[in-house]
C-alpha cells in the first residue's frame, strides 16, 4: 500500500458522513436505552443502583452528539460564508469549498467531547491519546492537499471550541437544576 492509497483511505473512511452517522447511532442507542431503563425503573424488577452508571453514559452522549452536531453547522455556515476554493493541485479530486476543513473540525470536536466525557465520568487520565486519531485525519488531509495548513489549523481550533461551548452549555444547565 503506498502512503497516497494509505492516505487516501483515511480520508474516505473519516468522512464527515461517518462522524454523523456514529452520532445518529449513538443517539438511537440511548434512546432505546432510556426507554428500556425507564420501563426497568417502573417494573420494580431490577436495583435502580445497578444502572447508576447510564445517566453518565446519556451525558456523555448528549455532550458528543451535540458538540459534533454544532461543529458540522458552523463548518457549513463558515464554507458559504468564505467560500474559499481548494488548492489548484490536489492528490484526490475533492469538491465544495476549502475553509475550514470539515473532516478536521468534526473530528476534532468529537474527539474533544469524547475526552472530556472519559476524564469526566469514567476519570480516565490518559484518554488524551485518542487526539492522534484527528491529528492523522488532518495530516492526511493536508497530504493529499486537498486543503491548506490554514484550514486545518482553524478546523482544529473550531472544532475543540464548539466542544467547549457546548461543555460549558452542559455545565449551566446541570448547575440550573
Amino acid at each position: 500500500m503506498t502512503t497516497l492509497s494509505f492516505f487516501s483511505y483515511i480520508s474516505f473512511i473519516c468522512s464527515p458522513e461517518t462522524v454523523i452517522y456514529l452520532c445518529v447511532i449513538m443517539s438511537i442507542s440511548s434512546l432505546i436505552y432510556y426507554t428500556y431503563e425507564r420501563d426497568i425503573k417502573f417494573s420494580g424488577i431490577f436495583d435502580r443502583e445497578r444502572f447508576s452508571v447510564f445517566p453518565k453514559i446519556l451525558q456523555a452522549i448528549l455532550v458528543i452528539v451535540t458538540s459534533t452536531f454544532l461543529a458540522a453547522a458552523t463548518v457549513t455556515v463558515l464554507k458559504h460564508t468564505f467560500k474559499i476554493a481548494r488548492p489548484e493541485y490536489m492528490r484526490i479530486v475533492e469538491t465544495g469549498y476549502s475553509f475550514p476543513s470539515g473532516h478536521t473540525t468534526l473530528y476534532f470536536a468529537f474527539c474533544t467531547a469524547l475526552v472530556w466525557s472519559l476524564y469526566t465520568f469514567k476519570n480516565k487520565r490518559n484518554s488524551w491519546i485518542l487526539f492522534l486519531f484527528p491529528i492523522l485525519i488532518s495530516y492526511s488531509r493536508l497530504y493529499l492537499q486537498v486543503h491548506r495548513p490554514v484550514d486545518v489549523i482553524v478546523g482544529a481550533v473550531l472544532g475543540i471550541l464548539c466542544t467547549i461551548v457546548v461543555i460549558h452549555l452542559y455545565k449551566w444547565y446541570v448547575r440550573k437544576k
